[in-house]
């Protein structure tokens, strides 16, 4: 199996092993896909919430692949896509005849192929870009847009807080970012940043985000950063502000990819 970012960060084409005795491989245009050709990342979203939510517990065999299609209404390729990319998060193990079964945490492997390598080359580019545009923002963003980045971690917070889904919590998360990168005045870096976070450009980035920030703690430190590089940013402090980006991406990616943080 293989995840590979190409062409600046537009592109992410991966392929699966085979799944039981069938046998399918997709490359995914990320730049000229529908949304519905990555109804799978939905799919898997559900599965990893309601595994999270222990409506199946470590040990459980998930019902049949034409079960969960007629449940989430999707077809049963579509579901066998969604259980491979669990399966590269380490969440679910696929036994060839037997079925797919919830994998306990102890037993989940620390990926370090191309997933964990595409990864790193991600938030490698983001800790390099991001910080510059938290910069910028300090020189230029107007007050009205800070008020609404600030009205968005409000909201974030009160969802990490009410137990609402993850789906709302990171769609606000992603809000942030690109709204600091349409308030940095400069297309060019709101354009590469927009790339580097967008789930359409990396259709299994909300996946590796999702299993890494499972608890409530780790949701609202990531808001806490959040709200700190904001701060630096409405006080005008742009050395500040680069700084509290740096060591946000930085740490993110650190989590993501189960690595020690930098000191």
């Amino acid at each position: 199996m293989a995840v590979v970012l190409l062409d600046g960060f537009s592109r992410l084409v991966y392929s699966l092993e085979p799944m039981r005795s069938d046998q399918f491989a997709r490359e995914v245009e990320v730049k000229t896909v529908s949304p519905s050709k990555r109804r799978f990342v939905a799919v898997a979203q559900e599965l990893l919430e309601a595994i999270e939510r222990a409506d199946f517990r470590f040990g459980d065999r998930l019902p049949p692949d034409r079960v969960l299609s007629t449940e989430a209404g999707v077809s049963r390729a579509t579901i066998r896509e969604a259980l491979l990319a669990l399966e590269l998060l380490g969440v679910v193990e696929i036994r060839h005849g037997s079925g797919v079964y919830v994998v306990a945490p102890s037993a989940r492997p620390v990926d370090e192929g191309p997933l964990s390598r595409s990864t790193a080359a991600l938030f490698e580019a983001r800790s390099a870009v991001e910080p510059k545009v938290a910069e910028l923002c300090a020189q230029r963003m107007s007050p009205a847009a800070i008020k609404e980045l600030a009205k968005s971690i409000t909201r974030a917070r009160a969802a990490v807080k009410k137990a609402g889904a993850y789906t709302l919590f990171a769609t606000l998360q992603l809000e942030f970012h690109t709204g600091l990168a349409a308030g940095c005045g400069s297309p060019v870096l709101a354009d590469i940043t927009h790339r580097l976070v967008s789930v359409d450009e990396n259709p299994l980035w909300a996946l590796i985000n999702q299993h890494a920030l499972r608890t409530p703690a780790q949701r609202l430190g990531q808001i806490a950063e959040h709200a700190k590089i904001l701060n630096a940013i409405k006080m005008g402090n742009h050395e500040a502000a680069a700084a509290a980006m740096h060591s946000h991406v930085t740490d993110l990616g650190c989590t993501l990819l189960g690595t020690p943080r930098l000191p």
